[in-house]
């Protein structure tokens, strides 16, 4: 199929054709470059979101146990004020 061809099915100018025909090959240069997969960019932005997401758990876990350690040793100084018997 030719440039024109394929930009009258598309409904597009000849340019945008020949745009994504050069973006499409400078992108497969650099993966295969960077001997990489190629992964579409919406399931970057997925994996990415899914990070922030995590990486936000992974924080508030961090601070429940940092929150918890402190409270163990609080009990630990004093703990007939707290109500607990030693062992």
């Amino acid at each position: 199929m030719t440039l024109a061809e394929l930009s009258r099915e598309l409904t597009v100018s000849p340019s945008v054709v020949r745009r994504w025909q050069r973006l499409s090959t400078n992108g497969s240069a650099a993966a295969v470059g960077a001997n990489e997969e190629v992964v579409p960019a919406s399931e970057l932005r997925t994996a990415l979101q899914r990070i922030k997401e995590l990486e936000r758990a992974l924080g508030k876990k961090a601070m429940e146990i940092e929150i918890l350690q402190a409270a163990r040793d609080e009990v630990k100084k004093r703990p007939r004020y707290y109500g607990v018997s030693k062992r």
